[in-house]
């Protein structure tokens, strides 16, 4: 309990911040917006996603790690009418893990809420920072030996640039830490063991799509 308290605390920290980024920046935006073409409302994104190496713990004490994870991201993002350059949208995708020793793996499917503050929208050139927060299910298997899905509170923060080849096509590069608190708890010939798998993404390559 006392993790999740953490993480909750530090994810609204992070949500704020970039709220609060948007308020002090709300002149400044109004100054400018006469200079810029309106920006479009939808941003859809999806590509390549890479995670560090998690550590495997049953009651605290290390079991086994994993390799780096890979897979998929996307999300969809709308931009707010409003003076303030913000965004709200989801994010989801897929990511897998081998797990040594033994023939293992992990996998994670999160469900996360964005809020997003993008410095110059409308550009070619679009920089933003991404606040994130939502729920993370899993399933961890190692060796027959534990077999188990697994679930938790997701959150994180990114920074992100995209590039837009044409106004409605382009590339995008986020980085940062969204952490997927994966834990559960088992209970086998009378004792019981709780199983923590944090799975930490921090990158997503891809194509973008402004509507």
């Amino acid at each position: 309990m006392a993790k999740k308290s953490i993480f909750i605390v530090v994810a609204a920290a992070l949500l704020s911040t970039v709220c609060v980024a948007g308020a002090f920046a709300q002149d400044d935006s109004k100054a400018g917006a006469s200079a810029q073409s309106k920006p479009k409302a939808v941003t859809i994104g999806a590509g390549f996603a890479m995670s560090s190496r998690p550590q495997i713990e049953v009651n605290g004490s290390p079991q086994t790690d994993s390799g780096g994870g890979a897979g998929i991201n996307v999300f969809g993002d709308y931009r707010l009418p409003i003076g303030v350059p913000l965004s709200l949208g989801l994010e989801s995708g897929f990511s897998s893990s081998d797990v040594t020793p033994g023939d293992g793996s992990l996998t994670v499917i999160p469900i996360l809420f964005r809020v997003g503050y993008h410095f110059n929208p409308g550009t070619k050139l679009d920089f933003y920072l991404v606040g994130k927060i939502g729920y993370a299910m899993g399933k961890i298997d190692v060796g027959g030996q534990i077999d188990e899905s697994m679930s938790g509170l997701a959150f994180g923060f990114d920074v992100g640039v995209a590039y837009y080849f044409i106004p409605s096509v382009g590339a995008f590069l986020e980085v940062g830490v969204t952490r997927y608190g994966l834990e559960t708890d088992i209970e086998e010939q009378g004792q019981s063991a709780t199983i923590e798998a944090p799975f930490n993404h921090f990158l997503t390559l891809g194509i973008a799509f402004r509507f």
